[in-house]
């Protein structure tokens, strides 16, 4: 087969090519590739530092804390019925007190946090890392679905992955089961798509051990697939065998899992009465955004334009869609209306609309690409080449120049501060598709096919070098971190991606199933191409997402002054008896609290629901305290008791005293911090209920809490209080009133000297 043919009937000759197994050796180098991107990318986003804890990292969010805690105390509490640190929260009421619905995730968990302690002296770090990597392996899971479709242009799809809107992102820099469930749920739609129906049984019942909300997204996954089956074209009709072993192994799942007899409970109250359908004051991630269309639209641009263009494509020249195709897309309408709920479904809406806007469109580009491609093979289109070689140079030129003169603009110096490693990513992406373009095409110039390892030895050769000189400018730049990027960045990992590639390049031209004879200039040309390209893609990828990426850095910092808390906690250690209730000042500083200082307990923690169910007075005395609202008379709404009457509501009015911290809830500590002084001037107006322990006497706000406003107003970020037992306090109350009957009562008058009146 010669160019000559090629160049006559391009459409007729790709016809006639054998279809091609849709997998091959280099497509382990380009997944190892996109691992690494994956994995340094939400390192970066990791690495914000600043705000109230200065340097440190900390990580994300405020549950991250509690899911490494968990993970760390896994060896030694296991799978517990009970748990000792939360006094006054309901997760069920039928047979346990407490359902750990996330036990996999940290059993996952576990040795990353161990690891971190080990190499840095840090749990947290060991969470960080966790959470780059199930990111990086979502990522590298798209890029294998995709694979096993046979999507052309893969890169187009990598670009478009990391313009995903930036709450995405900032959802999944958190440590929680949410990388890790959508990975499951990819697994899923892989090995349905590859009809292993048990394996994908398999998938599903793990899934429901990893988190318990996968007793609910695994089945929805099925789901979707056959009914899309239903109607997709007759060869696409789903079997049997998959409803068989998928509901196989979610019964296994299910039944096996060690919370089996509060999960039907748990779920209801965690989905309806915390999420979808809270009827009182819930965490932030379950309201739906109430944002305009504009910020929206800014939001999610750059994945809804793909999946719309993708579905327009699709119905106008493509065939039949497929019940692949349909399945995707009917998992991403489903999460776009979860989304629109609730916002936190957002961390799984955007793969699958890229998802779909993929499988749709994959006909119409692979067909594109063909027409491309046979007409830039063709001799007599010289100029054509040259012309659509120019304008890559001129654009990539002009995106570059853009790039260096606006980024003091768009505020990415911390970003492009890495250039280096972005370019050894973005080189190390290309090598693959270079190095086999080069292997798969061989020359027709005589003698050229006995020099092919010398040939080939050339871009090879380039990239490893460039590898090399990489990894050399991070070693000799002043500001490396050796301890940091030694283990968050393994730079090292492109080296031995090089070396792969060396070793596979000369076999691969064993390997090869289809060798094209073209001419040495079109090889060299072809080359080139590729290099602009890269180029091209990865200044627009820094001008488009450069500041998106700087943006979601600095929003993962710690809004927490851990130096504080940490010594805060270490001084409740050393003063305070072993599980002594402790009463915060708000139901979500429970996390980072508990990762601190498990050495007591705590009264509300996880969300409101769960101690509203079960005592709405209780739940209502937290608030009304808290706030500093008490003392004062509430009216509070009870719910319908249906043994007395079921068609109306019971009132009654409770009388609400900050003196229910000990009363009701049992605590023996207060801590407060300084977002809530209403709180804290109440406590400090009742000496004979309560005592500043922390700080001590004389103390000073640390320099590591970073904020001018603390330092000169002489405020401690965080005061803890020890409350006084009801004897101590009587025996207070007795005290204080002896001492203002000493003060009313008159002073014995002196004795009047004589002479003197």
């Amino acid at each position: 087969m010669s160019i000559q043919r090629l160049a006559q009937s391009p459409d007729s000759f790709w016809e006639e090519q054998p279809r091609q197994p849709w997998w091959s050796w280099w497509h382990l180098l380009e997944l190892a590739s996109v691992f690494a991107i994956g994995l340094c990318v939400t390192n970066f986003m990791l690495a914000g530092s600043g705000g109230p804890s200065g340097a440190e990292f900390g990580v994300a969010g405020n549950d991250s804390y509690n899911h490494v805690k968990m993970a760390v105390l896994v060896p030694e509490i296991g799978l517990p019925q009970e748990f000792r640190w939360l006094r006054h929260v309901w997760l069920t009421e039928v047979t346990s007190e407490w359902v750990n619905h996330h036990y996999g995730f940290h059993v996952l968990l576990c040795p990353f946090v161990y690891a971190g302690k080990w190499l840095r002296g840090d749990f947290l770090t060991g969470g960080r890392w966790a959470v780059a990597y199930f990111s990086a392996a979502c990522l590298t899971l798209f890029q294998l679905i995709l694979m096993t479709q046979r999507v052309r242009c893969r890169w187009l799809w990598l670009a478009l992955y990391l313009l995903m809107p930036a709450q995405f992102f900032y959802r999944h820099a958190f440590v929680r089961a949410i990388a890790p469930s959508l990975l499951f749920m990819l697994v899923i739609i892989a090995l349905m798509f590859r009809r292993r129906y048990a394996l994908a049984g398999l998938a599903v019942a793990a899934y429901t051990h990893l988190y318990m909300g996968g007793v609910i997204f695994g089945p929805l996954v099925v789901i979707c697939y056959a009914l899309a089956g239903v109607f997709g074209p007759r060869g696409d009709r789903v079997s049997w065998r998959l409803w068989m072993w998928t509901l196989l192994g979610w019964l296994v799942g299910v039944r096996t899992h060690p919370y089996f007899g509060g999960m039907l409970e748990f779920l209801q109250l965690q989905v309806f009465g915390t999420g979808l359908g809270a009827d009182i004051r819930v965490g932030t991630e379950w309201k739906p955004y109430e944002k305009d269309l504009w910020w929206m639209w800014k939001q999610c641009a750059w994945t809804l334009i793909p999946l719309a263009a993708a579905v327009a494509m699709r119905l106008r020249a493509g065939p039949r869609v497929s019940a692949r195709s349909w399945s995707v897309l009917l998992m991403s309408f489903v999460f776009a209306v979860l989304m629109f709920k609730s916002r936190r479904f957002i961390e799984y809406w955007p793969p699958f609309a890229l998802l779909a806007a993929a499988l749709l469109s994959r006909p119409v580009l692979s067909d594109w690409y063909v027409r491309l491609l046979g007409w830039l093979r063709r001799p007599a289109n010289r100029s054509g080449r040259i012309g659509l070689g120019l304008t890559l140079l001129g654009l990539s030129a002009a995106l570059m120049l853009a790039l260096w003169l606006s980024k003091g603009d768009l505020k990415i110096n911390v970003l492009t501060a890495e250039w280096r490693l972005w370019s050894l990513l973005a080189g190390a992406y290309a090598v693959v598709p270079m190095v086999r373009y080069w292997a798969e095409h061989r020359s027709t110039t005589a003698g050229q096919d006995r020099r092919f390892s010398q040939r080939l030895a050339v871009p090879v050769a380039a990239s490893v070098s460039v590898c090399a000189a990489v990894a050399a400018c991070y070693l000799a730049s002043p500001g490396w971190d050796a301890s940091r990027w030694l283990f968050e960045v393994p730079w090292w990992c492109f080296l031995l991606l090089g070396l792969a590639v060396v070793i596979l390049a000369e076999a691969a031209w064993r390997w090869c199933p289809r060798r094209l004879a073209v001419s040495h200039g079109v090889r060299w040309s072809g080359l080139a191409g590729m290099a602009l390209g890269v180029i091209t893609v990865f200044a627009a990828l820094l001008l488009i997402a450069g500041p998106r990426l700087a943006s979601q850095q600095r929003s993962t910092r710690p809004k927490y002054d851990l130096p504080a808390i940490r010594e805060m906690m270490a001084f409740l250690i050393e003063n305070s008896p072993k599980d002594s209730v402790v009463f915060t000042d708000d139901w979500d500083v429970y996390p980072v609290y508990f990762y601190h200082n498990h050495h007591n307990n705590y009264c509300v923690g996880k969300d409101p629901k769960f101690t509203h169910n079960s005592d709405p007075v209780l739940w209502q005395r937290f608030r009304m305290i808290a706030r500093g609202n008490a003392p004062m008379w509430h009216e509070h709404e009870y719910p319908p008791n249906p043994l007395i009457d079921n068609d109306q509501a019971t009132r009654r009015k409770v009388r609400i005293r900050n003196e229910d911290i000990r009363n009701h809830f049992g605590a023996d500590y207060v801590i407060v911090d300084d977002d809530h002084l209403k709180f804290r001037r109440k406590l400090d107006a009742m000496p004979a209920f309560c005592e500043l322990i922390y700080p001590p006497p004389g103390a000073t706000v640390p320099e590591t809490s970073q904020n001018r406003r603390r330092r000169s107003s002489s405020q401690m970020p965080y005061v803890v209080y020890r409350v006084f037992s009801a004897a101590e306090q009587a025996a207070a109350v007795a005290e204080a009133r002896r001492e203002r009957r000493s003060k009313a009562s008159p002073a014995s008058a002196p004795a009047i000297q004589p002479g003197k009146p």
